[in-house]
């Protein structure tokens, strides 16, 4: 082997932990050790304080564990305003330390690529570039400069992703020439899976077992109503369930975010069986063992493969496919590689590796990202693949997770009623007809959108970004449209029931009797002079659309009115529309009013950012 690389990872989503699946893989084709003891990508807290063959129980973080290895790789997204991800947060508390002696990092190898999101100006990569300019502060040296991802570039984060992997590799082969005679491996060879999968013997009574994550909680569905008009395309529910069984493990604070675990419907599964050919298998349990033939744990022990902490450790393929796998989701590049080992077709194996390659990004783009296509429509049009040619031990590699899908919370925890404690969202239904003509649903939407009172659904709480300045007499401006509307609800709540009612609200829908959500409650809300409330519906007229940004512009002396006497602004929508219409209307807002010129204005609004008395949770 060659040098050894820690390929670290934070991550709240999982797009940090695939970019660095990929890295290792491309490590091991080049020969480069992983770092011990996981030999694997880790978040970056579970490297720092990963306990050794002694101590099997986690420690404080650790800097000198940067011994193990020759050069740090992090990838790092950017978390909510700016910050860190969770498992991440220890280790940058470390290093933000003014007492570090002796100091391991000086002199360290490293290299940062950051995830992010340009539609969030002011904290584009944000975590990624604190961390790169503090490991360079602390004597750290810098194998490549820092790369920056972006979701809105048109190939993703593949866009940034693919040139920075090049010039990292060509600066580790620099550093660390390879020995005399060593090639790469050639991505023609089939790599061994993440896990073999150990079939239980029919005569054992183990069955699959539920997730062994304490923080997966249990919420029961007591009304789904659509909200929107029928005839509106958009349907639009608002759901409410019972969490009082959750107790004291399920408080949440106003706009925090309710992650909800989705699952794919048996008729869909099904059909998955039947093309891969696994009937006879599909409910054979198995448990999960790492290649060196170990049981793979989810907790981090050495020497053993990791799994998510909430896959259980026994299953059965028609339970992955259906609880944790997203066959019907978005299939990622490796996936494309993976699958083209599996098929006799030369020309779709052909086809299936120009996919996976740099070069057929644009191809691959316009083939699946543009019209959508899932996972499951790739193997169909691919189906020479079909049939038990695709061995069920690659079922890991080549199916992302089903990860958690994210809802802010549209209502209020303090002073709920202790015999029904209630969580209530505003969930936009995913269905839609692509280029190709076929109906897509979310596989979460479809779901929800199916909900009876009485039905269960699995969900663990995460923060929310948005933070409500705790003195009661500061005003606050609340800028919503479409579902963003939900987390504003439940700000607003929260306002009224402190007895704050500076309440500012501009919402955006298309239509007064179509589409505006919680209408009704607000217009009461401005009635007992708890808000104001200035609406806009942009297809209500037919001669003269009026966004949510012209009500902003038509209440100038009021917002600048408001930020004058240390109001805060709330913003929540679209990420490809709202942030960038409403920090348009505010800086003519503050030329306008104040009278400040362009630079000044810009200036203004970046210290309101900064203070956070301007806050965006948006989504793409």
């Amino acid at each position: 082997m060659r040098a050894s690389l820690a390929i670290l990872f934070a991550s709240e989503t999982g797009c940090a932990a695939d970019c660095a699946e990929r890295l290792a893989r491309d490590a091991r084709r080049r020969a480069f050790a992983l770092a011990p003891p996981l030999a694997r990508p880790v978040s970056v807290d579970d490297f720092f304080d990963a306990p050794t063959a002694a101590a099997q129980t986690a420690t404080p973080i650790d800097l000198a564990r940067t011994a193990v290895c020759d050069v740090l790789v992090f990838v790092v997204a950017t978390a909510g305003l700016g910050v860190v991800p969770r498992n991440m947060e220890r280790f940058w508390k470390r290093l933000l330390r003014k007492s570090r002696s002796p100091e391991p990092l000086a002199g360290m190898r490293f290299a940062v690529f950051g995830l992010g999101d340009s539609a969030y100006s002011s904290t584009f990569n944000f975590a990624g570039k604190k961390l790169y300019r503090r490991l360079l502060q602390l004597g750290a040296g810098p194998v490549v400069e820092r790369g920056d991802g972006d979701d809105q570039h048109y190939l993703g984060l593949d866009g940034a992703f693919d040139p920075w992997c090049d010039q990292l590799w060509a600066a580790l082969d620099a550093l660390f020439p390879p020995p005399p005679g060593f090639s790469i491996v050639p991505k023609n060879i089939l790599p061994p899976p993440s896990f073999n999968l150990v079939f239980l013997d029919s005569s054992t009574t183990e069955t699959p077992l539920p997730p062994s994550d304490s923080n997966i909680l249990t919420a029961k569905c007591i009304q789904n109503t659509r909200i929107t008009d029928p005839n509106h395309f958009q349907d639009v529910r608002h759901v409410v369930f019972d969490v009082t069984s959750c107790g004291d493990r399920c408080k949440y604070s106003p706009a925090d975010v309710m992650s909800i675990y989705p699952q794919n419907f048996p008729e869909d599964v099904q059909k998955v069986v039947d093309f891969l050919g696994w009937k006879e298998i599909a409910d054979k349990p198995f448990r999960l063992a790492s290649t060196n033939g170990k049981i793979a744990l989810s907790s981090v022990t050495e020497d053993y493969a990791m799994i998510p902490i909430h896959i259980p450790p026994i299953l059965t393929l028609r339970l992955a496919l259906t609880n944790f796998l997203d066959i019907f989701g978005r299939p990622k590049r490796y996936f494309f590689e993976l699958l083209s080992f599996f098929t006799p077709d030369i020309m779709h194996s052909e086809k299936l590796q120009e996919f996976a390659s740099t070069a057929g990004q644009e191809e691959l783009y316009a083939y699946c990202y543009r019209p959508r296509r899932t996972l499951f429509e790739v193997l169909n049009d691919f189906h020479s693949c079909s049939g038990g040619r695709i061995p069920p031990a690659y079922l890991f590699d080549l199916v992302p997770l089903l990860r958690p899908r994210m809802y802010s919370i549209a209502s209020l925890d303090a002073n709920q009623n202790d015999k029904c404690k209630t969580i209530e969202l505003a969930v936009g239904i995913v269905a839609f007809k692509t280029r190709m003509h076929t109906m897509r649903e979310g596989v979460s939407s479809k779901m929800i959108a199916r909900l009876q009172p009485g039905d269960e659904v699995a969900f663990r709480m995460e923060k929310g970004t948005f933070k409500i300045p705790s003195q009661l007499a500061v005003p606050a401006i609340f800028v919503g449209a479409g579902t963003g509307i939900a987390p504003l609800r439940s700000l607003i709540l929260e306002r009224i029931r402190r007895g704050s009612h500076e309440n500012y609200l501009f919402t955006g829908f298309r239509g007064k009797n179509t589409d505006n959500l919680f209408g009704k409650e607000f217009e009461n809300f401005q009635q007992e002079g708890k808000l104001k409330l200035f609406q806009a519906f942009s297809r209500d007229d037919e001669k003269k659309v009026v966004y949510v940004q012209h009500r902003l512009l038509e209440q100038s002396q009021l917002i600048w009115e408001c930020f004058q006497n240390g109001g805060v602004i709330f913003i929540s929508g679209h990420a490809q529309r709202i942030p960038k219409a409403v920090r348009g209307a505010l800086i003519d807002v503050f030329k306008k009013v104040g009278n400040l010129s362009d630079e000044e204005s810009a200036s203004y609004l970046s210290t309101l950012e900064k203070t956070s008395r301007f806050q965006s949770e948006c989504w793409v």
